[in-house]
């Protein structure tokens, strides 16, 4: 088995092999992983290196300037847009903005277009052709604003790229340092702006713990304060878990990333019904289309 493998099964259930040698290291979380050496222990202990920066992401270079705004959910395309308007030009020439969906890329970037905002959508069901045409006006700067998914800008690598926005997290922490990572490289500074909503502020906290391992300051937008008393009864909400559920020790938030405990997740009939009995519940809702407005 790769190195890769022994070390994330020993992650979960550490333990030794069966071997004459052994290399104890840790993986940033107080935990010893042990490593069968064969022959090549400089090959080993380079893998598990790399294993263990992979586990344990780096903070992100001290060359790139972050901002974490807070706002509501609704207001994020709106702010999104203030932000590229009223910032330096130059500065914000480029924008690399993540989003969570192929449905949000395309609606963010349309509704950009429609002030005036030199916006294209870039997502895993284009072909390559168009991805690889969208990226060349964005490299050049005949695009401003670039709105896209992780799956599409995997390997992405702009030159001197400005500004990264999280206008959804990512999942995953680790994800969160590759995204912001795309600015501020060479020595170069750059900007990363993370939106901060209700909804996820228990897993930006997550991110801080894991991967800035400092609290940022979290400032809010002349024209998009948002309401304290609603803001506290939405987080309450995103704290709740769900009738049946039962989560890991890790807390709601960790679980959201990676699932609670195996085997006591709802089945698929379980969703369906409760979602069939939340429509006859509740009245209308807004369409998705309001959430990006």
């Amino acid at each position: 088995r790769s190195i890769k493998s022994r070390v994330s099964k020993l992650l979960g259930e550490p333990k030794q092999f069966e071997e004459n040698h052994t290399l104890s290291v840790t993986d940033g979380s107080e935990r010893a992983i042990f490593i069968s050496c064969g022959s090549d222990v400089d090959q080993d202990i380079g893998q598990a290196n790399d294993v263990i920066s992979e586990l344990s992401p780096k903070a992100p270079p001290s060359t790139i300037i972050q901002r974490v705004i807070r706002l509501d959910e609704t207001q994020r395309t709106q702010a999104l847009r203030h932000l590229v308007e009223t910032n330096d030009p130059d500065e914000w020439s480029r924008v690399l903005v993540f989003v969570a969906t192929r449905y949000a890329s395309e609606l963010v970037a349309k509704k950009l277009r429609r002030v005036g905002i030199t916006a294209l959508e870039l997502h895993g069901k284009l072909d390559q052709e168009s991805r690889a045409k969208r990226l060349q006006k964005f490299r050049r700067g005949n695009t401003q604003v670039l709105v896209a998914t992780d799956l599409a800008s995997r390997g992405l690598d702009i030159e001197g790229l400005p500004v990264v926005v999280n206008y959804d997290l990512p999942r995953s922490p680790a994800d969160f340092t590759h995204r912001i990572g795309r600015t501020g490289r060479a020595g170069k500074s750059g900007i990363a702006v993370s939106f901060v909503t209700p909804e996820n502020e228990a897993h930006f906290n997550l991110i801080e713990r894991r991967v800035l391992r400092a609290r940022l300051f979290k400032e809010v937008l002349p024209n998009f304060v948002p309401n304290e008393d609603e803001w506290a009864h939405k987080v309450q909400n995103a704290k709740e878990s769900l009738p049946g559920v039962e989560h890991s020790k890790r807390g709601l938030a960790h679980d959201k990333m990676h699932g609670g405990i195996k085997g006591k997740r709802k089945s698929k009939k379980d969703k369906l019904r409760e979602a069939a009995a939340k429509s006859v519940r509740e009245a209308a809702t807004s369409s998705e289309e309001n959430l990006y407005s």
